[in-house]
């Protein structure tokens, strides 16, 4: 059964309220053409990448109900709300517990724009996360970021330290995020809050 982790709305709908860095990407294309559109059937792809760390996935499961606009709808750069007419939801399991969700929404007949994995922990330390956003970015994006460095990044794990120094450093009251532009035509927008004693780290990927 998947169980979509609480906050996971708020989190999906990247608002422009809160804290944000911005690590832009995009002075000059890279020098080799990347080219990845991502397809609904690449969560299985995800899934196989997953094993590596210990998680699995649950069978995806669309979403049919009115949440579909709170799970997977999100705001561009310009701040303009964009929304999907299907949408589907995985579980992440560690040792038989859900501990986050993967949700690839788009249309049925033109695929995915958007993608949102959401990993919850008990620490500021991303821990798994930092394998589920690389597993993630390296299917759904490029197999690049070490050759191409967004935002100036060496790979998921600097961006993700930066992300987690900047919002220890803070009060913790609000969101915090950072978005990189640009990468293989791509945005990706790392975000993290605190929400009921636990930290919710988020990455969403949209074409």
């Amino acid at each position: 059964m998947n169980m979509l982790i609480p906050g996971l709305a708020a989190v999906a709908a990247i608002a422009v309220a809160g804290l944000v860095i911005f690590a832009q990407f995009g002075e000059e294309p890279p020098a080799k053409p990347y080219a990845n559109d991502f397809t609904f059937s690449d969560i299985i792809v995800i899934k196989e990448g997953l094993t590596a760390y210990n998680l699995s996935l649950s069978v995806p499961t669309p979403i049919t109900d009115s949440t579909i606009d709170q799970y997977c709808t999100y705001f561009d750069a310009d701040g303009k709300q964009h929304y999907v007419s299907y949408c589907t939801t995985t579980a992440l399991v560690e040792s038989g517990a859900t501990v986050g969700n993967i949700n690839i929404g788009g249309t049925v007949d033109g695929g995915p724009v958007l993608a949102v994995a959401l990993v919850e922990s008990a620490s500021l330390d991303p821990g798994r996360a930092e394998g589920v956003f690389e597993v993630m970015a390296r299917t759904l994006v490029c197999d690049c970021w070490a050759d191409v460095r967004p935002g100036g990044f060496a790979s998921i794990q600097e961006w993700m330290d930066e992300v987690r120094m900047q919002f220890a450093a803070s009060d913790q009251s609000l969101p915090l995020k950072s978005r990189i532009s640009g990468l293989d035509q791509k945005d990706l927008v790392l975000e993290i809050r605190l929400t009921d004693n636990l930290y919710l780290w988020a990455l969403v990927v949209t074409k």
